[in-house]
């Protein structure tokens, strides 16, 4: 282990709703697991201050004013998720999820992880060529990126103990996610969608019970966890199609479409193959840690560590 190698991950509070703060958290938490130091720095808080002044000024501002409404930053309680301080920096592999635009911490190890695909933000984000990236699964790859693919890093939390099924009973009727699903172009009038029940903001718990007590979950989200949710609840997660989107372009990995219809065409599909997912979450479970320790060979490898 290299003592003076640390890594940074820039990441949102956590938030147990948020499959992108799930997974950022978690990472820090088995990098610390495996013996190397990493620690979280809160996405937006300012580092120093960064030619134009009057850009720093404009962000630093931006973010103490609004720890005035916003919840405080806060961590999982059972993950090993210390806090970065500034001088960490400077040593530091700096790790940012897909939505970030350049540099702003400033680092001199810069690594990407694809959390979702990058083309599907409408706001254009600034990568440099000399970056690797990482890749949460091969459905969220761009071919327009001109950084260095460095594979796959997929970390998992399936929260076991709350997803499961015990309603083995008669079900009906539909619920909906919409999620990243908000800005397609085939969602029905906000007059009809104020009759259904998104379940977009519940809590774990309750949207356990929710998935045990419906029959079809739909989702204009065609990228949620909250679709394996579902399916482990014993719910029939449906897949809106994307216009012209085959069901091999929505997910290439044919093992992370089991239990999941992608369309209503696909419901049969969904239903013979859910037992083939809770094997593969079993699976994914235990190769968390290859995973992680993969990510941390491959980064000492290319920075020379």
């Amino acid at each position: 282990m290299n003592n003076d190698l640390i890594f940074i991950v820039y990441a949102p509070r956590y938030d147990s709703k948020s499959g992108g703060s799930i997974a950022l958290h978690k990472l820090c938490h088995i990098i610390n697991l495996l013996g190397e130091k990493a620690y979280i720095w809160p996405m937006g808080k300012p580092q120093v201050p960064q030619s134009p002044l009057i850009s720093w000024i404009f962000r630093a501002s931006a973010y103490y004013i609004s720890r005035i409404y916003r919840k405080p930053y806060c961590v999982r309680q059972d993950f090993i998720t210390p806090l970065a301080q500034r001088n960490d920096i400077s040593r530091a592999v700096i790790i940012y999820p897909e939505i970030v635009n350049g540099n702003p911490l400033g680092g001199v190890f810069i690594v990407r992880w694809l959390l979702y695909k990058p083309s599907f933000y409408k706001k254009k984000i600034n990568y440099l060529p000399k970056d690797i990236f990482f890749y949460y699964q091969n459905a969220f790859l761009d071919s327009n990126l001109s950084m260095i693919n460095s594979g796959p890093l997929f970390v998992v939390e399936y929260f076991r103990n709350i997803y499961r099924q015990w309603n083995y009973g008669s079900r009906e009727g539909v619920c909906y996610i919409i999620r990243k699903g908000k800005s397609r172009l085939d969602l029905p009038p906000k007059s009809k969608l104020k009759n259904f029940l998104i379940v977009d903001n519940f809590p774990h718990e309750e949207l356990a019970q929710i998935f045990n007590r419906y029959k079809y979950c739909f989702s204009y989200d065609v990228h949620t966890m909250y679709m394996t949710y579902a399916s482990l609840c014993g719910c029939i997660p449906v897949v809106i199609p994307l216009e012209g989107v085959s069901k091999e372009e929505w997910q290439p990995v044919q093992k992370y479409t089991y239990g999941i219809a992608y369309g209503l065409d696909d419901i049969d599909y969904a239903l013979s193959t859910r037992e083939l997912l809770i094997s593969r979450i079993h699976d994914d479970e235990e190769q968390n840690h290859q995973m992680v320790s993969r990510f941390i060979s491959v980064v000492k490898s290319h920075f020379n560590f």
